[in-house]
């Protein structure tokens, strides 16, 4: 199975196991009960903060260690990783370990800075060969087994997790998914 599956693929997905919860992951959804987010499915059982939906999005801050550096978001190591051994200035300026202005920004300022240089066809390559390994290293860092974000991911149960922000299609966190079974 895909780390990702599109909105038609997830719709697919759900009409095999229609009678599984579907979530919604997203840093501006509203705080309210799982089960009540737009598009979303069951859920009522679950004991969820009203807030899940924003702590699980990859824009959430929280202090995130990965390969010797410090990040204020998940968003902010992904997006720095574009860069590794690209352009380094780049690269360290998503890290707090810099004090750069990026660093403590939010994560849609990280996002936002994916394209702070252009990247050659051979680098953008190079990159979309290794961006599913890296989201998948992050989710395990954020959400490592023990802690209370790890213990966040495992209260959804097996609900399906879905991806919505603005102007993007919805697509399922399979990769979230797989690392929630992996920390059981």
């Amino acid at each position: 199975m895909p780390r990702v599956k599109n909105s038609k693929a997830a719709s697919a997905s759900r009409r095999e196991d229609d009678a599984r919860t579907v979530l919604y992951i997203s840093y501006s959804a509203k705080a309210q009960r799982p089960g009540k987010g737009l598009h979303e499915s069951g859920g009522a059982e679950l004991d969820l903060p009203l807030n899940f939906r924003s702590v699980l999005s990859n824009f959430w801050k929280a202090d995130l260690a990965y390969r010797g550096w410090t990040y204020g978001t998940l968003e902010h190591a992904f997006q720095a990783q574009k860069f590794l051994g690209v352009d380094d200035a780049t690269f360290r300026s998503f890290a707090l370990d810099s004090g750069s202005a990026l660093s403590r920004s939010d994560g849609l300022a990280a996002r936002k800075a994916r394209k702070a240089k252009v990247l050659s066809k051979a680098q953008i390559d190079a990159w979309d060969a290794r961006k599913d390994r890296v989201m998948d290293e992050l989710w395990e860092a954020k959400f490592a087994r023990g802690t209370p974000l790890g213990d966040l991911l495992v209260a959804t149960g097996d609900a399906v997790l879905m991806h919505a922000a603005p102007r993007i299609k919805a697509v399922r966190w399979v990769g979230l998914e797989e690392v929630r079974e992996m920390i059981r």
